[in-house]
């Protein structure tokens, strides 16, 4: 049985690595490092930005399976204070100091800001709105009904009990938007993004939650 809670600082490191080899694949990732060998700073470095801002700014929840960390949930909830571009360029530089290419990580963030303009503009129409900004399941884990359960009984159960609303998510994998459209989730965009010469399938997600 999978127990939830918020993380901890010491819970970090094992959740960085964990969200890492989740994405590990990624189409996202891919476009920027195609060797497999080399990605894995890549992708490291990169998920350990976006989780950090969320540990400081947002809702980062665990969830826990026999001591060990197994589901990732970044979370934006109504209201929250969303990290500014000087936040992450500041990370974004500590990733280059531990070998990352520049260029990549400039254009990944700005990629990652261009997949997210959906999301910023149904924010600003619609009250009560969560954003799940990283969902990832331990690898070993994964296409067992852990990522399903946990966004259809832990966060829409979490969400309504705080009153309801509107969670929204970007995905650029096919195969998440036929997981997603299981899940209950509606389409509201679907299209490509180009940034610094990379393109990206985008899509994005909403669903009502009373």
């Amino acid at each position: 049985m999978i127990t939830y809670r918020l993380a901890k600082k010491e819970d970090l490191e094992e959740v960085f690595h964990m969200a890492a080899e989740a994405f590990y694949e990624y189409e996202f990732f891919g476009n920027y490092v195609k060797d497999l060998k080399k990605r894995w700073r890549f992708v490291y470095e990169m998920e350990k930005i976006c989780l950090l801002v969320n540990f400081r700014r947002n809702q980062l929840i665990v969830g826990e399976e026999n001591n060990e960390i197994v589901i990732v949930i970044a979370l934006h909830e109504p209201g929250s204070s969303q990290a500014g571009a000087l936040e992450y360029a500041l990370l974004g530089f500590k990733s280059v100091s531990k070998g990352c290419n520049f260029f990549k990580v400039l254009a990944f963030s700005m990629m990652d800001d261009a997949c997210e303009e959906p999301i910023r503009k149904l924010r600003e129409k619609t009250p009560d709105f969560y954003y799940l900004h990283n969902f990832a399941v331990r690898k070993d884990y994964q296409r067992k009904g852990y990522g399903t359960k946990a966004l259809i009984e832990y966060l829409s159960g979490y969400i309504k009990e705080k009153g309801g609303g509107t969670l929204a998510l970007i995905t650029n994998s096919e195969d998440n938007v036929k997981f997603y459209n299981k899940c209950g989730f509606t389409c509201c965009h679907r299209g490509g993004v180009k940034s610094f010469g990379f393109w990206l399938r985008n899509w994005a997600f909403r669903k009502v939650i009373e």
